[in-house]
Formats: structure tokens, sequence, C-alpha cells
């Protein structure tokens, strides 16, 4: 963290050179379904529009999974498209740019983060070695009594911000279980 006393009120977030193969990650991923019965086509011409000039999108069609598979939407939802997403923000001003750029009414499920798995052989299952998952929803979690490990997505961030917020920009990070914090003064 890197605290200045002359930057404002605003927090200022540095642009930070990824690798381009780390610039389009995405962290969490939710299904998107038109709202009308006939606007699949419609949706996915519009999303394909939008990941043109968004390389934060990750976007695979869900219909192809089949109609009983959750990701496809089932007999509820219907076919969509399963949408990687840089974050909370980005879902949002994806949704609206669908509806202020293409007057597309979609349903966008809430989003999911994937966690890395690794069963661990144990007497409780017939494992001879690790064996590792991506799991995104419940019903996958391994089952009571498997030992297992799990991998979250964690990011790496530099915040800038004035001095005097230094004390509540350090305990909000810290409520979100960020570790090896540390501050630097820009300048006195």
């Amino acid at each position: 963290l890197i605290f200045h006393k002359d930057i404002g009120k605003d927090l200022f977030i540095p642009p930070h050179n990824y690798s381009s193969k780390n610039a389009t990650k995405s962290v969490l991923y939710a299904s998107v379904h038109p709202e009308a019965e006939d606007g699949f086509e419609e949706l996915c011409d519009a999303v394909d529009r939008l990941a043109m000039n968004d390389t934060g999108l990750e976007v695979a069609r869900t219909a192809d999974l089949g109609a009983n598979s959750s990701e496809g939407g089932g007999p509820f939802l219907g076919p969509g498209l399963r949408v990687g997403f840089q974050g909370l923000l980005h879902v949002e001003v994806f949704r609206q740019r669908l509806l202020d750029e293409f007057g597309i009414e979609a349903v966008v499920t809430p989003p999911k983060v994937p966690y890395h798995v690794t069963e661990l052989p144990s007497k409780h299952n017939n494992l001879k070695e690790a064996e590792t998952k991506i799991v995104e929803d419940l019903e996958d979690w391994p089952v009571y009594g498997t030992k297992f490990k799990v991998e979250e997505p964690m990011t790496e961030v530099r915040i800038m911000a004035p001095v005097e917020y230094a004390g509540q920009v350090m305990e909000l990070i810290t409520k979100k279980r960020g570790i090896n914090l540390t501050t630097k003064p820009i300048d006195e």
C-alpha cells in the first residue's frame, strides 16, 4: 500500500503491467440467458460484439452442454452463455451495456468463483494419488470425511490513498482477508 497526503479523497489504483495471458483471466463466472424465449441467437450476437472490445470477457455457449446441465440452464432458463468476468463491477457493467447498447434484457445468474480442490488419498476413498478438480457448485464439493486441500483465486493489489485514510484502508483490507500488508509513504 502506498499512501500519499496530496492525492485527494479518491482511491487511486495505478495500472500494473501484466502479461497478456494474465490480463484477461476471469476470476468469476455467471450464466447469461435471454429473457425472451427466442432471444438466444440475438444474445449471442450481442455478447460477441461486446467481447470484441472487452478482452476481460470469456464466453462459452452452454446450450451445447445438454438440457439437464446446471450450467446450461436446464428446463428453467433454457440455453445460455457461460461468461467469465474480472469482478462484480465487471458483471454489472456488462449487464448494463447489454441493455443500453443492444436493448437486451438478460437473466444473469449470481457469479460463481472457481476453487481448485485437491482430494487427498485416505481410507475413505480409493485414490492412490491426489486428484485436483475445479469446483464452482456446492454439489461438487468433496463429501464429509474426505481429506482435501482448497486453493482460491487471489490477487496482488497496490492501493494509493491519502495518509489520513491509511487506518481505514488497512482495516478494510484486513477484514477482506488481505495478507502481507505493507505501507510506504511516497513523500511527506
